[in-house]
């Protein structure tokens, strides 16, 4: 049919019909915006929420965790603070003393929690990450052997 034919059709239809088939109209057209666009937005607006208040708690987690770090002095690491600042993150090293630092692994970490914690330690905390050994696992998680030594060593 052409667009020609509709017209006839519609003016071939009795006012009444008409005032239903226009606010059918109407109303299909608003259901079409509200799920094609409104629906949509409105989705995106709430998941950047969610990502934007997680990327707050991890920065407030690195924070606290900095904090602690910076009170175990320049160039001398206790094992028990590093090991107590991963745990305090939601994490289960595993530290050791080696070679004039400390030897940290990590089983399963979220790679953004991780890489986070680790520039931060290294920009402000007064360590320096000597050496990284990082593997992928099979659940989207990292493990990690880290060499950590203070920032005069």
């Amino acid at each position: 049919m052409t667009l020609h034919r509709y017209r006839n059709w519609f003016v071939g239809l009795s006012a009444r019909e008409r005032v239903l088939v226009t606010g059918l109209g109407a109303l299909l057209l608003l259901m079409l915006l509200w799920f094609a666009l409104v629906m949509p937005l409105t989705d995106f607006r709430s998941a950047a929420r969610a990502a934007h208040a997680t990327a707050l708690e991890d920065r407030a987690e690195a924070d606290a965790l900095l904090t602690r770090l910076g009170g175990s002095g320049a160039g001398a690491i206790a094992a028990e603070d590093v090991a107590a600042v991963f745990a305090e993150a939601g994490l289960q090293p595993r530290v050791e003393p080696a070679d004039g630092g400390l030897s940290v692994r990590l089983e399963a970490v979220r790679a953004d929690v991780l890489f986070n914690l680790l520039g931060r330690i290294e920009g402000e905390g007064g360590m320096i990450v000597a050496g990284a050994d990082i593997t992928a696992n099979d659940d989207a998680t990292l493990s990690a052997r880290l060499q950590l030594r203070g920032g005069g060593a």
